[in-house]
C-alpha cells in the first residue's frame, strides 16, 4: 500500500470516528419534539420548542382567530348600523347647526339672512339609545317648546344675531367713525372733570381767603368800637377836666371891666 492510500485509510479513520461521536451526541442530546418532556430534561431557564407544543398553540391562534373574525364580523354589522345613523341625523344637525347660527330661518338660506327668535332648545335624551332626540325638543309647562336662556334670562338667539349685537355695542363704545362712542366721551368727560376740580381748588382757596378777611374785618369792628367808646369816656372827661378849670380861673381871674 502506497502512503497516499495509507494517508486515506486514516483520515477515513478520523471522519469516520469524528461522524460516530456526533451521531451519538444527536441521539443523547436529541430534542422531544414529539414527546412530552420529562421533567428534570430541561436546564432552568430554557424553553425548548416542542411539536406538541406547536400544535397547540396553533389549535389556540386558530380559535382566537375565528373568534376575532366573528367579532369582527359584529363590529362590521354593527358599524353599518351607526353609520346609517349618522347619516340620517347628519342633515338634521346640519339644519339645527344651519339654525345655531342664523336663527329659526329657512333651511338652506344664505348666510346673510338673519332671524330673530330662540335658536337652541333644551334638548330631550333617548333613554335606549342614550343620544339626543332629534325628533323633539323638551316643553313647558304650557306645551310650548322649552327655549335655553342666555345670561339676561332671555331666550338665546341665533350666533350671528348676537354678534351683530355685540358689534352695535362695539360701536356704541368705540365709536363707529360717525360718532365719537363712549370712551371719547367719558375721556372728554373726565378732561373736563379735572378742569373743573382745578377751578373747584381755586374758588375754595379764594373763599378761605375771604374768610380770613372777613375775621380781620369783624376783630377790626370790635377793636373800632371799643376804641371810639374809650374815645367818648375820654371825651366827657377832658370836658369835665375843661369845665373844673374854667371853674378855677373864673375865681382867680379878676372880673371883666366894661
Amino acid at each position: 500500500m502506497t502512503f497516499f492510500g495509507k494517508l486515506l485509510v486514516v483520515l477515513n479513520l478520523i471522519v469516520g470516528i469524528g461522524m460516530a461521536m456526533w451521531s451519538v451526541g444527536v441521539y443523547t442530546q436529541r430534542p422531544y419534539w414529539f414527546n412530552e418532556i420529562p421533567d428534570g430534561a430541561i436546564d432552568p431557564g430554557n424553553t425548548p420548542v416542542t411539536f406538541k407544543g406547536l400544535s397547540a398553540e396553533i389549535d389556540a391562534l386558530g380559535k382566537t382567530a375565528a373568534v376575532a373574525s366573528q367579532n369582527w364580523g359584529i363590529g362590521l354589522k354593527s358599524l353599518r348600523v351607526q353609520e346609517k345613523v349618522r347619516k340620517d341625523r347628519q342633515a338634521i344637525y346640519a339644519a339645527r347647526l344651519q339654525m345655531a347660527w342664523q336663527g329659526p330661518v329657512a333651511p338652506g338660506s344664505p348666510q346673510d339672512v338673519r332671524a330673530k327668535g330662540p335658536a337652541f332648545y333644551v334638548d330631550v335624551i333617548d333613554d335606549t339609545t342614550g343620544l339626543i332626540d332629534l325628533t323633539t325638543v323638551a316643553m313647558d309647562q304650557a306645551g310650548k317648546p322649552k327655549p335655553i336662556a342666555g345670561p339676561d334670562g332671555k331666550p338665546l338667539e341665533g350666533a350671528d344675531t348676537l354678534m351683530d349685537e355685540h358689534r352695535k355695542q362695539v360701536d356704541v363704545v368705540y365709536g363707529d367713525g360717525k360718532t365719537t362712542g363712549l370712551l371719547l366721551e367719558i375721556k372728554a368727560l373726565r378732561d373736563q372733570q379735572v378742569k373743573l376740580q382745578a377751578d373747584v381748588a381755586k374758588t375754595e382757596t379764594k373763599i378761605l381767603k375771604q374768610f380770613v378777611i372777613r375775621e380781620e374785618v369783624q376783630a377790626e369792628v370790635l377793636f373800632l368800637k371799643d376804641f371810639r367808646i374809650n374815645v367818648g369816656s375820654d371825651q366827657e372827661t377832658v370836658y369835665a377836666r375843661k369845665k373844673q378849670l374854667q371853674e378855677r380861673l373864673r375865681l382867680v381871674m379878676p372880673p371883666k371891666r366894661d
